[in-house]
């Protein structure tokens, strides 16, 4: 067993007092972010806002009780015009085809998207603060570098392309 000051050899184990240094230490921009981390940014990001979203979206359908929102989110509370609380209505396969189920569910990915956009700050926090360690770990692994470097010859290659199909900017005058 290792005492505390004493490193490890095993290139996958974490440290975290390096893990915390490099997130205070590097101030990074979202451009900065992704040129040097790209790939495991992008996906990072996109995993935590999917996660969002399906997390969102099953606790509106579980019924969660939207009435003790902030009042600045008071707009997501399910109530319908005569006043009944539509948060616990449960839509069966049989209900989608009515026109009432549908709005329910149109409602409810609405609300979805509006509290995962409203949080979106904070996923781009997240995002910064774990990319860069999380990139210095997962690029220890040979898969993970083959994987950036294949999608970074397809980003110069693409833009190699697309470069050649936009037209040129004239100089004649």
């Amino acid at each position: 067993m290792l005492k505390s000051t004493e490193k490890s050899n095993d290139p996958t184990e974490i440290d975290p007092d390096s893990l915390l240094d490099s997130a205070v230490q590097k101030h990074m921009t979202i451009p900065e972010l992704l040129r040097e981390y790209g790939l495991i940014a992008l996906l990072f990001h996109f995993t935590v806002w999917s996660s969002c979203l399906t997390i969102v979206f099953s606790l509106l359908s579980a019924g969660v009780d939207l009435s003790h929102l902030p009042a600045f989110l008071s707009f997501l509370s399910p109530t319908s015009s005569s006043g009944e609380d539509l948060s616990t209505v449960v839509l069966s396969n049989s209900d989608i085809a009515s026109t009432s189920a549908k709005a329910i569910l149109m409602g409810r990915l609405g609300a979805t998207i509006a509290i995962v956009e409203v949080v979106g700050p904070l996923r781009i926090a997240l995002t910064v603060a774990v990319t860069p360690p999380l990139s210095n770990f997962a690029r220890k692994f040979a898969m993970v570098r083959s994987a950036e470097a294949t999608v970074g010859n397809w980003v110069a290659e693409t833009k190699k392309v697309a470069g050649n199909l936009l037209p040129t900017s004239r100089t004649d005058e």
